[in-house]
């Protein structure tokens, strides 16, 4: 899987097959109004390592790629610096008090200990957001039971690290879709190789990439997949049209939790081996 690095961006990179490093943290431009252009988005080009990288792209073009595979519709990636900010990330956004009334979350108790810790503790605790922990997450009921007008999302994580508990993806999606709102599903131990939740109806996937993805243990990080044109009640559609592309031009700029180039490098490489990687795992 070589994501948007084809031959001719390989011709551009003096021939080389593999997606080269640019390790550093802004671009050179040929005058303020070049600069100025670039930065509102009418030509092509990065400025700011804050705001986009050509190895941080590689690498958030592979993920789209690799989860978007066999959807039928246009996906986009937003790669961070841990799996725990791709989390935060893609659900944050749905809590603003702006929309109205106090916000609801629904998730399956069988998620990764941190996520448990930011639903709970700083969305619960600190913000004042009702966290709905669902009893039986193989009960389509008991999620039911659970949304309301207020709920902003559905979550999951399929399989859970590290009880490996499975959700029914498709029906929790028509769930969702019924009441309006995103169904989030971490998928962070079946990787791409094994499930692509949006392929089954899910509307936003995260990762931890630092795991199976990137399993040679040499960088952290994290990704947030998204279909392109959500809908979504109360959520505007600038930020439905393209979640992912939202969190890069909004959220991650302004707090910072942009993967590192060098880390994007690195997981590139544990991503060319991942299918051979996830075949070993499988048959243990």
């Amino acid at each position: 899987m070589r994501g948007s690095y084809d031959h001719e961006e390989a011709a551009s990179n003096r021939g080389s097959l593999s997606e080269p490093a640019y390790l550093t943290t802004a671009q050179h431009f040929d005058s303020a109004e070049t600069m100025r252009a670039t930065a509102a988005g009418e030509r092509e080009g990065w400025v700011y390592a804050r705001r986009g990288n050509p190895t941080v792209g590689y690498l958030e073009d592979t993920v789209a790629a690799l989860e978007g595979y066999q959807v039928d519709a246009e996906v986009s990636a937003a790669v961070t610096t841990t799996g725990m900010a791709a989390i935060t990330l893609a659900t944050s956004s749905f809590l603003s008090t702006a929309v109205g009334a106090k916000p609801n979350i629904v998730a399956s108790p069988a998620c990764y200990g941190s996520t448990v810790m930011v639903f709970d503790k700083r969305y619960g605790d600190e913000r004042g957001v009702s966290v709905r922990w669902v009893d039986d997450p193989l009960s389509l009921d008991a999620w039911e039971r659970n949304v309301d007008e207020d709920t902003r999302f559905l979550f999951a994580e399929s399989p859970s690290n590290p009880m490996v508990q499975l959700v029914d993806i498709p029906a929790l999606a028509a769930l969702a879709h019924r009441a309006q709102i995103p169904l989030i599903i971490d998928a962070t131990l079946a990787t791409p190789a094994l499930m692509r939740p949006l392929a089954l109806g899910a509307d936003i996937v995260v990762h931890s990439l630092t795991k199976a993805a990137g399993a040679s243990g040499r960088s952290m990080g994290g990704a947030v997949i998204a279909r392109h044109d959500l809908h979504f009640r109360g959520q505007p559609a600038q930020m439905t049209a393209d979640f992912a592309g939202y969190l890069r031009r909004g959220p991650m700029r302004d707090m910072g939790s942009v993967l590192s180039p060098f880390n994007a490098w690195t997981l590139l490489a544990d991503i060319r081996e991942l299918r051979a990687r996830v075949d070993t795992m499988s048959t243990r």
